[in-house]
């Protein structure tokens, strides 16, 4: 199913339909949420962000020549391109891309930490880290970061192998732990991961989730190159996993089934999620929302086949189709949620804090006859109940700017995109 601004009235009946007669009737609650209101594109809010008080709006921007079609694929997209961090309206930053600078113009390689532009490169079998322009680290092995940390005078960084399964934990550049078929759980952007991404810090250290294939199947959790098994999956496969309202939670599948762990090594608790098989998560995502653990992801309807993005409260077992299948989700006290479309433009929605079951159809982000671009999951974030979200304008259609809860808060003066977005009380250096 692909939904549009058109048929999601007529569609819903059927999604409803379809749901409930695969579960209990008392279990369901069903409906779309409501939306904030969205002004004429080129329109701004009155109240602009405070340049030297904060809160600080920082963007990365990839930019092109005016009149160059970024979307072609050429070699002057890796080699004739700058990345640009902004701070509010203005540049704070201007980097060159390509080989010699060791520089990428691929949204996932841009990171902002504490308004400062982290990026990765790799190539010829290596990889770098820079900040700001400035390498901090260099080591054999392509890996793809999906976490970073400073801790002390020293960089702890985690890293999935771009050639092959696995990942590989490391400190100043050197291996603490690697493991050839485990999968770290957290990246940049994920729900229950903070600035370092999966990377954790606590009283003891630098800590990570993973699993682990072989010799035992399960979660573990790595505190400065140490593992810890917290439980055993006997077969099964761990989906997420994450520290959530102060305990560990995880996500995992076996036979068909699917659970919600909580708890420690020797206290976990456990919630089936897959009502008896008649749901099958295909990527659930553990978030918190108003105070409370939601799993939300894509998931098919075992009965039909048909795939949904579902949210569930485990606590009260009751779940919504929230959207179709292709959504990014974001959390904090209210949920948002935009749903991406090939036929039309991406739809905004938002769950209030008084529950996931009201509401009505989404709107577009912006006007159906122009394509846009939303770069990465790093594009959107909630920030004291208000939604952010970066949009770019295909070439020709207007420069980039940044949305919050539906009005234009900022433009970014490039023909490009925006590869990422963070919201900081720390100014600009």
């Amino acid at each position: 199913m692909k939904p549009c601004p058109i048929t999601l009235a007529v569609l819903l009946p059927l999604l409803v339909s379809t749901i409930t007669s695969c579960l209990p009737d008392n279990l369901i609650g069903l409906g779309r949420p409501s939306f904030y209101s969205h002004p004429e594109r080129g329109s701004h809010e009155e109240e602009s962000p405070a340049e030297e008080t904060g809160p600080f709006h920082y963007a990365c921007a990839v930019s092109y020549p005016e009149g160059y079609d970024w979307r072609q694929d050429s070699s002057f997209i890796r080699e004739g391109c700058r990345v640009l961090l902004y701070c509010n309206s203005r540049a704070i930053l201007e980097l060159r891309t390509g080989k010699t600078e060791q520089l990428s113009p691929d949204p996932d390689s841009h990171h902002i930490i504490d308004g400062q532009l982290y990026t990765e490169y790799s190539s010829a079998g290596r990889s770098c880290i820079k900040c700001n322009g400035e390498t901090i680290l260099d080591y054999p092995e392509r890996e793809k970061l999906c976490g970073l940390l400073r801790y002390g005078k020293d960089w702890y960084s985690l890293g999935r192998n771009r050639d092959g399964g696995g990942f590989t934990f490391r400190k100043n550049g050197e291996i603490l732990l690697k493991n050839a078929s485990g999968t770290p759980f957290g990246d940049f952007g994920h729900p229950l991961c903070g600035q370092g991404g999966a990377l954790y810090q606590d009283t003891d250290g630098i800590c990570f989730f993973h699993s682990c294939g072989t010799p035992v199947q399960g979660l573990f959790l790595c505190r400065n190159g140490t593992d810890e098994l917290i439980f055993n999956t006997n077969g099964g496969t761990v989906l997420d996993a994450g520290f959530a309202l102060g305990e560990i939670a995880a996500v995992y599948s076996r036979d068909g089934q699917c659970w919600l762990r909580r708890g420690g090594a020797s206290d976990g608790m456990e919630t089936e999620i897959s009502f008896q098989k008649q749901l099958h998560w295909i990527s659930p995502g553990i978030h918190l929302w108003n105070g409370r653990i939601l799993v939300c992801g894509c998931t098919e309807v075992v009965k039909t086949g048909m795939l949904y993005t579902i949210g569930l409260l485990p606590d009260s077992m009751k779940l919504s189709v929230i959207n179709g299948k292709n959504c990014m989700v974001y959390s904090a006290e209210e949920l948002f949620v935009l749903e991406l479309s090939r036929d039309g433009p991406p739809l905004l929605f938002c769950y209030g804090t008084e529950g996931l079951y009201s509401g009505q159809a989404g709107i577009p982000v912006k006007d159906s006859k122009d394509g846009i671009f939303i770069a990465s999951p790093s594009c959107g974030k909630v920030v004291d109940g208000q939604f952010l979200l970066a949009v770019s304008p295909f070439p020709g259609a207007g420069p980039p700017y940044l949305l919050r809860n539906g009005s234009v808060l900022l433009e970014y003066g490039v023909n490009g995109y925006i590869s990422g977005i963070e919201v900081s009380l720390k100014p600009p250096n």
